[in-house]
């Protein structure tokens, strides 16, 4: 996992599985990224395999605090089917900005 800021837009970049292993380090990273200020967090999820309860519970926990603030979460990256699934079963899906690429947040988000 990366992070990195660049003006107004952070960027997490998670790979492999977020499970019970790896889905608290993913939330750390996902809340230090939030915690930073920046007003646009981008997670890129292309390179994910699965993702678990714990990583979607992040996700919705920092879209939520960005959003009390102003600001927004935004998923980047062709989804695996088994974490579009999570985002399908759990009815999340609409809660959440998705583009293909971290490159298409301008086009899909009003500016930040």
């Amino acid at each position: 996992m990366s992070v990195e800021a660049s003006g107004q837009v952070g960027v997490v970049r998670a790979a492999g599985a977020l499970d019970w292993r790896t889905a608290e380090e993913f939330a750390v990273e996902l809340r230090d990224a939030v915690g930073s200020g920046t007003p646009l967090v981008v997670v890129d999820l292309a390179a994910v395999t699965f993702a678990d309860s714990v990583a979607l519970n992040a996700m919705v926990a920092a879209r939520r605090d960005l959003l009390a603030r102003g600001g927004d979460l935004v998923l980047a990256g062709r989804l695996a089917p088994g974490v579009r699934r999570l985002f399908e079963l759990t009815g999340t899906v609409g809660h959440f900005t998705f583009v293909e690429d971290v490159e298409d947040v301008d086009d899909a988000v009003p500016a930040h």
